[in-house]
């Protein structure tokens, strides 16, 4: 997964989005160069907001993820909703039940349910 730092911001060190050698580094372990439009092509591009081509999706993001940033945090559509995950880390929704699970990650469960029911129905 190609990653990039500022260094300042975050706590990995200073490092440069650079795609050709990202894309060197790729082939020269895997005999393989992606593709830089690979992610448009296939996930539709930036523009999640434009729900003529998406439905029934719902972005759930802990307030304790650092990747949460980079999501979708506010309801663009009815069936594209974001569901703030208070006490979760990054993917502590989509885990198996815990003891342990925070009241927040029960609830945002809770809403996924009702959701895929809703849409399933």
């Amino acid at each position: 997964m190609p990653m990039c730092s500022d260094g300042v911001n975050d706590m990995f060190e200073k490092q440069t989005w650079d795609f050709q050698a990202f894309s060197d580094s790729c082939f020269a372990q895997w005999s393989i160069r992606p593709r830089f439009e690979w992610p448009y092509i296939e996930f539709g591009g930036k523009n999640i907001t434009d729900f003529r081509y998406y439905s029934n999706i719902a972005f759930t993001n802990g307030n304790l993820d650092p990747w949460s940033a980079g999501g979708l945090l506010s309801t663009v559509a009815p069936t594209l909703p974001a569901i703030l995950v208070t006490g979760g880390a990054h993917h502590l929704d989509l885990r198996g039940a815990n003891k342990a699970d925070p009241p927040g990650v029960l609830q945002a469960r809770q809403q996924v349910v009702a959701l895929i029911e809703k849409w399933i129905s």
